[in-house]
């Protein structure tokens, strides 16, 4: 097979851990196999494609593990999912508008339905992700529910939440394909422990969340096993200085890696930077908690949005904000071929222009797929 290698130059790279100023990065394929200052490289060989890209940095691809996708298979008043060729053309709609914002890896999640429409519609999900749609590439499924604390619902509507159910959530499990990455569920209730048990040997974190559980409920299901919070802040009580919650618990506890979105629409400034001061780096990864049947009309932006906001914040140094978008999430949900800049690791790049932050072009396994150039 003919090789095809590629070397972008440009202004700096954050892979994420390192800034190098200058910067190449070589590809051949799908793959990098060098990074680093632009000197190092030789421009003699003919196969070489060479992309000088100015006023421009490059990162690892954003990776984003909540992006709810329930609209791909259901209308609003319907348990029955579309036709299928509809539900691909929303997948594709969705996978490339995501790319346009510089993700190249997304969990797509599902919110709680009634029982038969969310077994359905996760073996739906489990066949689609299967496919390449031309733009970000959907690595897993989150099921955001249904096993979920129902005095906390936020989205969720009451009459489909469910106690924890340990049929239930083998059905769901098993239409899953062993495609489900994430679980997210309420600590206190009863048989979380079984829960937790079961999510961990079928290779699927359990998340807490939607839950008002205690801080000794909280410590057991993390002692189990459950060391990730979805969405912190939203959906668990206040901060309570006279008594531990959960809240100060999964922010306290080193072994709980937290998402948090990153944009400020839903955390002030210094929540933000509370998180960042109190969480190992390694454990707080960046979300956009979008749900994007309609590009004009979100409930909060994509995840670029997100790496502007932390990118600049005053307490924060560029690599570590990086990390939150690119490596952090990678590690966590196990997608070991991504989330860096380095030898052997797919070539999922998103570049950026250096005056503003905004989506340059993202290129997925070596393929670019949104450039913005094109859309002028």
């Amino acid at each position: 097979m003919a090789k095809n290698r590629i070397l972008f130059l440009v202004d700096y790279c954050l892979t994420p851990h390192v800034k190098t100023e200058d910067a190449g990065i070589l590809c051949e394929n799908d793959r990098i196999i060098a990074i680093g200052g632009a000197s190092a490289f030789s421009f003699s060989d003919e196969r070489l494609q060479i992309v000088k890209l100015n006023d421009v940095y490059a990162m690892p691809g954003l990776i984003d593990c909540h992006v709810h996708a329930d609209y791909l298979f259901s209308e609003t008043d319907s348990s029955t999912p579309l036709m299928a060729e509809e539900e691909v053309k929303r997948m594709t709609g969705l996978c490339r508008y995501l790319a346009a914002h510089g993700v190249t890896a997304f969990v797509p999640t599902l919110r709680t339905v009634g029982k038969e429409e969310f077994i359905r519609n996760t073996a739906h999900l489990a066949e689609m992700i299967r496919k390449d749609f031309g733009g970000a590439v959907p690595v897993g499924i989150h099921l955001d529910g249904p096993f979920i604390n129902p005095e906390i619902l936020s989205t969720h509507p009451a009459e489909y939440v469910s106690e924890i159910d340990m049929g239930y959530l083998k059905e769901l499990v098993e239409a899953g394909a062993g495609r489900i990455k994430l679980l997210s569920f309420a600590p206190e209730l009863k048989n979380s422990d079984l829960l937790i048990e079961y999510l961990l040997e079928n290779g699927i974190i359990p998340s807490i969340g939607h839950s008002l559980a205690n801080e000794e409920q909280t410590l057991l299901a993390i002692e189990q096993g459950a060391r990730r919070a979805t969405d912190m802040y939203n959906a668990i009580p206040a901060f309570n200085y006279r008594e531990s919650n959960i809240t100060d618990t999964l922010l306290t506890d080193d072994r709980v890696t937290v998402e948090i979105i990153a944009d400020g629409s839903v955390l002030s400034r210094r929540a933000i930077d509370i998180t960042m001061r109190v969480k190992p780096q390694k454990n707080v990864v960046a979300i956009s908690d979008t749900y994007c049947n309609d590009p004009a009309h979100l409930d909060f932006p994509a995840l670029d949005s997100g790496w502007r906001n932390l990118k600049n914040h005053h307490a924060l140094k560029e690599t570590d904000a990086a990390c939150c978008f690119t490596s952090n999430p990678a590690e966590n949900i196990g997608l070991v071929s991504r989330g860096e800049l380095s030898p052997g690791k797919y070539a999922d790049i998103v570049f950026f222009h250096t005056s503003d932050d905004t989506v340059h072009s993202t290129y997925v396994a070596g393929v670019n797929v949104f450039s913005s150039m094109e859309q002028k």
